[in-house]
């Protein structure tokens, strides 16, 4: 899910990657938790306004699986409800 509240404006001298920023540019930013991909969505001289949303949040995705194994569930998954292991 997509969080509008989740842009915001920094320093341009806090962003790690490039030189010459443009929109939709992915970027590094340092935050207390570590480094985190943001995207840029507008640039100028001293200031940048970025989307920390995840690059996929709130677009459709589709997936195309194989299924290659199906076992019986071990008395022990069925007594907690969920499946263990790989």
């Amino acid at each position: 899910m997509r969080d509008e509240n989740a842009v915001e404006r920094i320093s341009v001298k806090h962003l790690q990657g490039a030189k010459n920023w443009k929109a939709g540019m992915p970027a590094v930013v340092q935050t207390e938790q570590g480094p985190r991909q943001v995207t840029v969505v507008k640039v100028g001289k001293f200031m940048a306004t970025i989307d920390t949303n995840h690059p996929y949040a709130g677009k459709h995705l589709d997936f195309a699986i194989k299924l290659v194994e199906v076992r019986a569930a071990t008395e022990e998954e069925l007594a907690h409800g969920h499946a263990h292991g790989a």
